[in-house]
């Protein structure tokens, strides 16, 4: 098969392709200057490589603002349950001292104040609903 060309792939390191962007985007030489200077060929090699870059960036820097977006919502929830716990305990407070309360009172009163409530007085209203 004469007059086809192979193409001959290299393969290169990601420390070397890191060591390559950071000198483009540092602006110490140019992509031409770089594919020169390494032997890189391929006209788009490098701009890939620095597309690539740019594109890890961006999702590395998402994630940051993701990262900071969920630490601030779990200090919101921190915070609303240290309220809801204060809430809460304030409320037993509130029973404990109205259940003191009602025992002041019917002791003084020799009375009871709360209310038993069973459910004799309605099974018997049924049954007598059911005579009817």
């Amino acid at each position: 098969m004469e007059g086809i060309k192979e193409k001959k792939v290299v393969i290169y390191s990601e420390a070397f392709k890191r060591k390559v962007v950071e000198e483009v985007t540092s602006g110490e030489i140019s992509q031409t200057a770089a594919q020169r200077k390494y032997g890189i060929g391929g006209k788009m090699t490098v701009k890939k490589w620095l597309e690539r870059s740019e594109r890890m960036g961006k999702d590395k820097e998402n994630k940051q603002e993701t990262v900071e977006k969920e630490l601030a919502e779990i200090q919101k929830l921190k915070q609303e349950k240290r309220q809801l716990e204060s809430a809460l305990a304030q409320a037993h407070l509130k029973i404990i001292s109205l259940e003191a309360l009602i025992e002041e009172v019917e002791e003084h009163y020799g009375e009871p104040v709360k209310k038993n409530l069973s459910t004799e007085p309605l099974n018997a209203l049924k049954k007598a609903e059911k005579k009817e």
